[in-house]
């Protein structure tokens, strides 16, 4: 070989060990979130709860996928239906990936909320989220684990669907529209309103404020899934 093309040899073998180099530290390193980052070492406590086509389900169960996780219930006349429409959008901007991506929603209100109710209204966002409903402790439980809250159920009462306007306007911004149930009815139970992150790996990874877009949490769901 020439000098001449034993030095642009090695420039190439040096150009490559670079990009290589770069290409490892850049997978490397975590990922950047819009919700807060907690490490990958916060490991989700397993729990089994019931859905009403399924049966006993587990979180473990969905290994391998990013589980976004919402504490709530069928009946909420608000941030509820407002964020579950968010899920959706989520889910929707994540193209050929949605497959790779859970949504559950742990019901706060098992005294109403029955597997089969919470089927209906989680599918009516979308057909691919799950409901998840039990026994008032075991929930309580879950939800402690998470450190998310739930409060007593304060007076049922009616809500007349033109009194509910305000609350379908949000939905309307946010690509949803709440379950008829839920506008018929209201029952106010002040709860957690931040979404849960579990990576494929079942590390509780990330925690989304409310303020937080869809765009914003699709963004972080695609860096969970690049790890």
């Amino acid at each position: 070989m020439s000098r001449n093309g034993l030095i642009r040899a090695l420039a190439l073998t040096g150009l490559l060990a670079a990009l290589g180099a770069g290409y490892a530290v850049t997978r490397l390193q975590p990922p950047s979130f819009h919700g807060t980052d907690l490490g990958p070492s916060s490991v989700a406590r397993d729990f089994m709860l019931e859905a009403a086509d399924r049966g006993p389900v587990r979180l473990s169960d969905y290994r391998g996928r990013v589980v976004l996780l919402f504490f709530g219930y069928t009946s909420c006349p608000d941030i509820c239906p407002v964020t579950m429409a968010r899920l959706r959008r989520v889910v929707e901007g994540l193209g050929d990936r949605r497959s790779d991506v859970q949504v559950i929603l742990v019901t706060v209100d098992p005294a109403v909320d029955t597997p089969a109710k919470l089927r209906e209204y989680v599918q009516s966002f979308d057909p691919g989220f799950v409901g998840l409903g039990g026994e008032r402790a075991t929930l309580a439980a879950v939800a402690a684990d998470f450190g998310a809250w739930a409060g007593e159920a304060e007076d049922e009462a009616a809500v007349a669907p033109e009194a509910h306007a305000g609350h379908e306007g949000h939905e309307e911004r946010a690509g949803g529209a709440a379950p008829a149930s839920a506008v018929a009815a209201a029952r106010m139970i002040p709860h957690t309103s931040h979404i849960f992150g579990i990576d494929r790996s079942g590390a509780f990874r990330v925690l989304w404020a409310p303020d937080l877009t869809a765009e914003q949490i699709a963004e972080d769901v695609r860096g969970l899934l690049r790890r």
